[in-house]
């Protein structure tokens, strides 16, 4: 996880995909939330 990490992280350093970048957080986030219950 925190090689997919590093690379998202690289990944949202280019404007042109800070969409997917925000739909990454969010969907690890809500997996981490599930995950918890």
């Amino acid at each position: 996880m925190a090689i997919a990490t590093k690379i998202f992280q690289d990944i949202c350093l280019n404007d042109s995909v800070n969409f997917y970048c925000g739909l990454f957080w969010f969907y690890r986030i809500g997996l981490l939330f599930i995950l918890h219950l």
